[in-house]
């Protein structure tokens, strides 16, 4: 809640003074600032729940990794059932380089 452009001339102008909606109005606006800073302060003032918060999200984000990587396992073990020569090639290949590597 904020003031408009004429509220915030009405309130600059010297010599008039606010009416009594003006006060009121103000008194509106500045309970619920307070009590905006209030929940935020509420807010960061939980840790134990900010934690859990982001506990809850981490393990999601693991959940999500690992479902993944469980689909694209099964999808590997789809070709490699389909393709035994293919996939035999390429482990041959793969322990050659790791040979190579540990010989250099």
């Amino acid at each position: 809640m904020t003031r408009t452009k004429a509220e915030q001339d009405r309130y600059a102008l010297p010599g008039s003074p606010p009416t009594d909606e003006d006060l009121r109005h103000e008194a509106a606006l500045t309970r619920a600032e307070i009590g905006e800073t209030v929940a935020a302060l509420r807010h960061r003032a939980d840790v134990k729940a900010r934690m859990r918060e982001a506990a809850q999200h981490r393990m999601a984000l693991l959940h999500d990794a690992m479902n993944a990587t469980t689909d694209h396992a099964h999808r590997l073990a789809g070709t490699v059932r389909a393709h035994p020569v293919l996939a035999g090639g390429v482990a041959t290949i793969a322990a050659a380089l790791v040979m190579l590597t540990i010989w250099s």
